[in-house]
């Protein structure tokens, strides 16, 4: 939107725009500490727009290699408290990406009762204690506490303090 001239400028995955986004199908939004937008696609991977030029440009981060980000299907994102981005995919799990650039992976291990309960991840969000919480498809929420660098699950179970259902879609934290 540009107020000053009180009209929208259209941003899309095709020629009939200025700058282009990898895909046209946008999953998720994410802004940092500079005000420059995350832009999660569901199909195309994760574009940065950089508002801090008299002319937006958008960086595309498509997947190419296994050093990176490695899937198309961004589902969410959510900035911790070092502004690292934490990007939720549709089966490849979780990739923070660091101030450089830099990709590491989240995904599930059987072997590993610390590693992310599940793969396709629906939701993320930061609470106040800089704490990362995930939801996970039909798999319930998990909690990464990054002082002990593992993950939390909780899971709906017939006991009286349970989560509600293991499917979760989005993730609020009230003022509490």
């Amino acid at each position: 939107v540009d107020p000053f001239e009180q009209k929208f400028n259209h941003i899309s995955d095709g020629s009939e725009s200025k700058i282009n986004l990898s895909y046209g199908l946008v999953s998720s939004f994410a802004e940092d500490q500079h005000h420059n937008l995350w832009v999660g696609t569901d199909g195309g991977g994760l574009n940065f727009i950089d508002r801090s030029q008299l002319e937006l440009t958008i960086e595309n981060f498509i997947p190419i290699d296994s050093s990176g980000l490695k899937s198309k299907e961004i589902v969410c994102m959510v900035h911790d408290k070092d502004n690292q981005l934490w990007i939720g995919t549709w089966g490849e799990g979780l990739f923070v990406k660091d101030q450089n650039n830099n990709f590491k992976s989240f995904v599930h291990d059987p072997e590993n009762s610390n590693s992310l309960s599940g793969n396709f991840v629906m939701a993320a969000n930061k609470d106040h204690h800089g704490n990362i919480w995930i939801a996970t498809h039909r798999v319930g929420l998990d909690l990464y506490i990054p002082s002990k660098n593992q993950f939390f699950h909780f899971n709906h179970s017939s006991a009286t303090k349970s989560i509600s259902s293991d499917k979760i879609s989005t993730i609020v934290e009230d003022q509490n």
